[in-house]
């Protein structure tokens, strides 16, 4: 794989200290933009379907995440929140750019 350019935010990697940080939520009327900018632009780089902000350094809770085959634009998330679903689970496998060349097969 070709080297990120230089303002493209490197990838975290497992063992990191930001990875094991509690994240700050985002304040009302705070411009994450940039952070935006930077998470599509680093997920993009790195081959990825979504990317949270500790990943490229940033304590703060957003993430970015696309699906290819939609054809739409990178779904970008503030202070997002797990909720409970009602519905069938499928199963994929999916990996983590903070943990390269592992695996797992997920329900979601």
């Amino acid at each position: 794989m070709p080297a990120a350019p230089e303002s493209v935010s490197a990838v975290r990697r497992f063992g990191d200290r930001v990875l094991r940080q509690r994240c700050r939520e985002v304040s009302a009327g705070e411009d994450v933009s940039d952070l935006a900018r930077a998470l599509v632009d680093a997920m993009a780089t790195h081959d990825g379907v979504g990317l949270a902000a500790p990943q490229i350094g940033d304590p703060r809770r957003v993430i970015v995440v696309e699906d290819p085959a939609a054809g739409r634009p990178p779904l970008v998330m503030v202070n997002p929140r797990l909720e409970e679903t009602v519905g069938p689970l499928h199963v994929a496998e999916e990996g983590c750019r903070s943990f390269p060349d592992l695996y797992v097969h997920l329900s979601r």
